[in-house]
């Protein structure tokens, strides 16, 4: 169960590094499921009530936790999200007045960022596709 809990640890921080690489997040659930099975699995040997309720704060510091940690996805999602969708509204202005780039926010938005913009808006829509909890 210890290892199970240990084994989560780095996967929202290696998700924001990695600009909202869905594939942590598809290992944070995996993670989430094996600490899932393990608690179970203590659960169905427990032989005292002082076992049951230290099983029953363990589970739920863990929720609280975990909710904490989907807040946080969430809120870097948004963020990431919001800024892409504004990056391309300025690169699409700009290329209808026949510019190659323009500036957001002090930013040079020319093609390199414009793909970055459009590969963090398709990781979200891929995490939404396939229903990863965030």
């Amino acid at each position: 169960l210890e290892i199970s809990l240990l084994e989560q640890r780095g996967f929202v921080s290696s998700y924001i590094l990695d600009g909202g690489n869905p594939e942590w997040l598809e290992e944070v659930a995996r993670r989430s499921r094996v600490w899932d099975t393990w608690l179970a699995h203590v659960r169905s040997r427990v032989r005292t009530s002082e076992e049951s309720e230290i099983l029953t704060k363990l589970e739920r510091t863990y929720r609280h936790y975990d909710a904490k940690r989907d807040e946080v996805i969430t809120l870097y999602d948004q963020g990431e999200i919001e800024k892409a969708q504004r990056v391309f509204a300025e690169y699409e202005k700009a290329e209808r007045q026949g510019l190659a780039s323009t500036s957001l926010d002090g930013v040079v938005i020319d093609v390199p960022v414009v793909k970055r913009a459009r590969a963090l808006l398709q990781a979200a829509q891929t995490i939404r596709d396939t229903n990863i909890p965030q």
